[in-house]
């Protein structure tokens, strides 16, 4: 038994790490696509990179933005929007590390990103949720 619980251990201790950086990757993915997406103005096709965060509590961080409702369209923009400027006032930027957390039953995934212009750094967390299998932006702080 203690040879199987010392097995045990080793795995999760050898491949919890692995899990995690594979996570970071996907997220980072992502968001290097929406960042992309944002410069090109490519909204609708946006709206299911995100989190959809309204008053319908349904699907509240359970689904994402439609393209098709103008309403939610136009939060859409203006998220991207953000998204832009925050890449058209740098001259570069890094991710950090990312931390994986729990709000209200709900695995959130905080990527943050240093934005660098000149010797200014300005770091903003983008927060992921998985909807579907997936990464979504959920939140941008």
């Amino acid at each position: 038994m203690k040879k199987y619980l010392a097995s045990l251990l080793f795995v999760v201790l050898v491949f919890s790490p692995v899990y995690v950086y594979a996570q970071d990757i996907t997220a980072n993915n992502t968001l290097e696509n929406i960042f992309e997406i944002s410069k090109n103005k490519k909204y609708e096709t946006a709206a299911g990179l995100l989190a959809y965060d309204g008053s319908d509590e349904d699907r509240k961080f359970r689904d994402t933005f439609k393209p098709a409702e103008k309403s939610e369209l136009k939060v859409v923009k203006r998220k991207l929007k953000k998204i832009k400027a925050l890449i058209d006032i740098s001259d570069n930027y890094t991710f950090g590390e990312a931390i994986k957390t729990n709000k209200e039953g709900v695995e959130w995934y905080i990527q943050p990103v240093t934005f660098n212009s000149g010797t200014q750094k300005l770091i903003t967390n983008f927060e992921f949720v998985k909807i579907n299998g997936k990464f979504v932006l959920a939140d941008i702080d």
